[in-house]
C-alpha cells in the first residue's frame, strides 16, 4: 500500500478462515473500545495515531488468532488469519 499524509486515513481489515465469530482490536497492547468489527479505520492526525495495531479473531469454538502491524508511515494494511494449530477440534 501507499503511505498516507498527515490527515489521511486507511482501513485495516482482518480476514479469518474459517470465519471468526468476533474481533477485538488493540493499539500498542491496549484494547480499542468499540472496535469489534473485521475492519477499522485509522486516521493519521498526530504521531500518537502511529503504533502497533493488533487484531484478535475468535471463532465459534473460542479459538483465537492474532496478527499485528506496526504503522510507522500508516500504510494500508491487510491482516490474514490462518487456522490456529493450537486449537483442539
Amino acid at each position: 500500500g501507499s503511505a498516507l499524509l498527515q490527515g489521511g486515513s486507511t482501513v485495516l481489515t482482518a480476514q479469518s478462515n474459517p470465519a471468526a465469530a468476533s474481533y477485538k482490536w488493540y493499539k500498542d497492547g491496549t484494547l480499542m473500545s468499540g472496535m469489534n468489527g473485521s475492519s477499522i479505520t485509522v486516521t493519521y492526525n498526530t504521531a500518537a495515531d502511529l503504533g502497533s495495531y493488533t487484531a484478535e479473531a475468535t471463532d465459534a469454538n473460542g479459538c483465537k488468532a492474532m496478527s499485528s502491524a506496526i504503522l510507522m508511515a500508516l500504510p494500508a494494511g491487510l491482516f490474514s488469519f490462518r487456522s490456529a494449530s493450537a486449537c483442539a477440534s
